[in-house]
């Protein structure tokens, strides 16, 4: 017979594809009035920064360096998870200053807000950056605590707790999700704008 824990799962993992499922249905809304807003006579297209470029290999590296950290975690090598957490903070916020420098090219330019075009692009980087934000902050604390236990015995001794644990495989999979989101809007944008 199952045990209730495994009957119920885990709640916060519940929580946490529910909210990924409530923000795809977001963009998915704002990429289908933007697609159908594209074809209207009053569409203004311009070139998209090349921040935008360089903000898309960065999120996809620190997508890939998360994923050198949880293994070198599973590896039990604890110090280097810390390094290649760090790594991935340093790359989180490497990815919000050029989405910024992106917004201020983009004023540059004379692309405003009130325009249709550069509303859609402002509202869609702007929500984009928005769960980034979120993932910076669950990403300080991983590191917080990556940094607390990077001796062997603490670190072994952390890698058995369920919370630790959980709250480790959650945050990967909202950062590989942000990650993944972002390249599909830098996708459908690059495909529009020139």
């Amino acid at each position: 017979m199952r045990s209730l824990v495994y009957a119920r799962a885990n709640p916060y993992s519940l929580m946490l594809w529910l909210a990924l499922l409530g923000s795809s249905l977001v963009f998915f809304f704002l990429l289908f009035v933007f697609s159908i807003r594209v074809d209207t006579p009053d569409w203004q297209g311009f070139p998209l920064p090349k921040a935008f470029i360089f903000s898309t290999i960065t999120i996809s590296l620190s997508s890939f360096s998360l994923f050198l950290a949880n293994r070198s975690f599973r590896r039990e090598q604890y110090a280097s998870a810390f390094h290649w957490h760090g790594v991935t903070l340093g790359l989180a916020i490497a990815f919000c200053l050029l989405q910024v420098a992106g917004w201020i090219r983009m004023k540059e330019l004379g692309v405003e807000f009130a325009q249709i075009s550069g509303a859609f692009l402002y509202l869609l980087s702007g929500l984009h950056l928005t769960h980034i934000l979120f993932g910076i902050l669950g990403l300080g604390w991983i590191l917080i605590d990556s940094y607390r236990y990077q001796s062997y015995l603490e670190g072994f001794i952390q890698s058995l707790n369920p919370v630790k644990l959980t709250r480790l495989r959650l945050f990967t999979i909202f950062w590989h999700f942000v990650g993944v989101l972002w390249v599909i809007l830098f996708l459908v944008l690059e495909s529009t704008y020139h």
